[in-house]
């Protein structure tokens, strides 16, 4: 497992208002964008909330930027949204991808924002 996470990232103006799992509004939430760059994948790449720049995942959106070879097969949430466990496929076959470069995966992810404490 190797990965990177570009520095330069998008972030919605914070706080927004967000709703967590017990149904609670709150002002703690944000939406990122940016990108991982995974040079050795190791089934499943879990990739925790901080580092995407959040501090709790709600949702998160992953797209292939730079490669033909493979595509993603799922995108799992841990329960309590501290990590995101993706699985990928060789293009094509079904199969889960070796220890491959796979390459540059955009995302958009939702939840509360990095450093707003924990329920």
């Amino acid at each position: 497992m190797a990965f990177t996470i570009n520095s330069a990232r998008v972030l919605s103006p914070a706080p927004l208002q967000n709703v967590d799992s017990d149904g609670n509004a709150e002002q703690r939430g944000a939406q990122v964008m940016g990108s991982i760059d995974i040079s050795s994948y190791a089934a499943p790449e879990v990739v925790s909330a901080a580092a995407l720049g959040l501090n709790v995942i709600y949702e998160a959106y992953f797209f292939l930027a730079e490669t033909a070879e493979h595509e993603l097969h799922a995108s799992v949430v841990a329960a309590g949204g501290k990590s995101v466990s993706l699985t990928f496929d060789d293009v094509g076959t079904g199969t889960e991808a070796g220890a491959d470069d796979i390459g540059k995966i955009g995302f958009i992810a939702w939840g509360e924002q990095l450093g707003s404490g924990s329920n």
